[in-house]
């Protein structure tokens, strides 16, 4: 720990949809001219493995430590995190800390319980990833202007009376929007005209004013914990000048299909012209991203906060833009969907600018706060390490992953036996240079892959003679049976968080 007797400030940035691959500070030219130069300061754990292909689950983990078979937040169990598990912001708070969430994906809010032990907390509205309003990135909005000035328009006719969610309207539409996004696109681009822009601007404005008048708040001396989540790599992708070049490439671009249900149920088809336009859209997202997380360690810089301050920079997902037959995430268990940034800068910086390639997973990250923190760790999951220990001495097991295909699970019926067939669950288990992957979507199967050379999964190696990919298999099937003895989801849905949930098209 540093010399300081102050307690470390723990800052966590979730880069939602972020892949491992297009967060890479080494290209050249630099397309991330900001994380370039914070990696000198960071760890960065090329082998972390994200617990699941979608928001709650995800976060669910990074906050708890636990996996989602364990904490009970996925498709099979409970889309709320129970009360009676407690996360890192409740046991920091415990111990004395501020502690505040400011996330774009209004997923992480308490509807889902996911803010407990946050003494603030604020989320997107369901429609801020419909309206990204072209500002500079070097011009602020003043705090509350966007939730004040756009909400006032967008609740008289989008919501419900209560205005918490979507309106019936809105829930019927959304699949059409996300159709035919080349609407709201003209939209934006008649914006940016307005603003003389070509960016076509950033999800959430408000997050880095709220953040720096939260910080300013808070006493010198007073250890906070902030967990900050951007969107802006999350479908719709709006057309870019950089990416999107006049009239014909744009009438291209309108014919794209950004509709994950018309996707996976054929009716929708893009090109691999459409796709690659689609991902190069999301990269210039992702360093917009770079552009925010710069302004949000300069504020712990002015502050005074920033040489005592732990960062954890990571993503709750990746997204996928054609692989595997996938589009964007939720389905499937693909390299592209999984393998997310986990990149760990402590105080001072130490040990800044290295790497480590061993499989790491989110639910480390609970225990390497903890440990830094030199907290009771109690009873930990065997199958989460602290960081620190990673490269020096072996994981208990595998680490995993799972598809659990929320929105479609109820178009199956599970069995409460705990026969996995018909379901639409996918478990990856990783070891050594092994991949092997679980789908039980129309029969229980297996496939294997040597990941570490074949990273497009081609070559398939299962093998139930290798009693290595035997272990892993027995692991993997161990976690569908615990998927399957949770209850069933129909029984726990509120109806208003399934209208948010369906509007942005997670569910029928």
């Amino acid at each position: 720990m540093p010399s300081t007797s102050v307690r470390p400030n723990i800052l966590l940035v979730v880069m939602d949809c972020v892949r491992a691959a297009d967060f890479n500070p080494s290209e050249s030219p630099p397309n991330l001219p900001f994380a370039r130069e914070l990696a000198g300061e960071c760890i960065r754990y090329t082998g972390a493995v994200s617990p699941s292909t979608w928001t709650l689950p995800s976060h669910a983990s990074l906050f708890t430590g636990l996996y989602p078979w364990d904490h009970g937040v996925h498709s099979v169990g409970d889309i709320h995190l129970s009360e009676n598990i407690p996360t890192l912001a409740t046991q920091l708070h415990n111990v004395g800390y501020s502690c505040a969430s400011l996330s774009a994906n209004f997923l992480i809010s308490r509807h889902f319980g996911l803010t407990q032990g946050m003494d603030m907390a604020d989320w997107g509205g369901w429609w801020e990833p419909y309206l990204r309003y072209p500002i500079g990135l070097s011009q602020p909005l003043p705090p509350g202007w966007a939730r004040k000035s756009v909400t006032r328009l967008l609740r008289k006719w989008a919501t419900n009376r209560d205005w918490t969610g979507p309106s019936p309207l809105l829930q019927r539409l959304s699949p059409q929007i996300l159709e035919r996004t080349y609407i709201l696109d003209a939209a934006h681009r008649v914006l940016l005209k307005l603003k003389g822009s070509t960016r076509v601007g950033v999800t959430s404005p408000w997050i880095e004013p709220e953040l720096v008048r939260w910080v300013s708040k808070q006493p010198s001396q007073q250890p906070v914990f902030c967990m900050i989540n951007l969107l802006d790599a999350h479908e719709p992708y709006f057309s870019s000048e950089e990416v999107v070049h006049g009239f014909r490439e744009w009438v291209r671009y309108a014919q794209t299909s950004q509709e994950r249900q018309g996707w996976i149920s054929g009716s929708s088809r893009n090109t691999p012209e459409m796709l690659h336009v689609l991902h190069e859209l999301y990269r210039t997202h992702i360093r917009d991203i770079d552009n925010r997380i710069g302004r949000i360690v300069k504020v712990f810089q002015d502050s005074g906060r920033w040489d005592n301050t732990m960062l954890i920079l990571t993503s709750d997902h990746g997204q996928t833009f054609g692989e595997h037959g996938q589009l964007f995430h939720i389905f499937g268990v693909g390299e592209e969907g999984v393998r997310v940034p986990l990149w760990v800068r402590f105080p001072e910086g130490r040990n800044g600018g290295s790497t480590i390639d061993d499989w790491a997973s989110l639910v480390d990250v609970v225990p390497t706060v903890k440990r830094e923190l030199r907290m009771e760790c109690g009873t930990p999951p065997s199958y989460a390490l602290p960081l620190q220990d990673l490269g020096t001495r072996p994981r208990e097991g595998p680490v995993f992953t799972i598809s659990d295909s929320y929105g479609y699970i109820t178009q199956y019926s599970l069995s409460r036996e705990g026969s996995s067939q018909g379901t639409p669950i996918q478990v990856a288990t990783y070891a050594g240079d092994y991949k092997l992957v679980m789908d039980c979507s129309a029969q229980e199967s297996f496939r294997a892959y040597r990941i570490l050379t074949d990273t497009r999964e081609e070559h398939n190696i299962w093998s139930e003679s290798d009693p290595n990919l035997k272990d892993l298999s027995l692991s993997a099937a161990q976690v569908v049976r615990k998927m399957l003895g949770a209850k069933a989801p129909e029984a726990t849905i509120n109806p208003e968080l399934l209208a948010r949930l369906r509007v942005w098209g997670y569910v029928e």
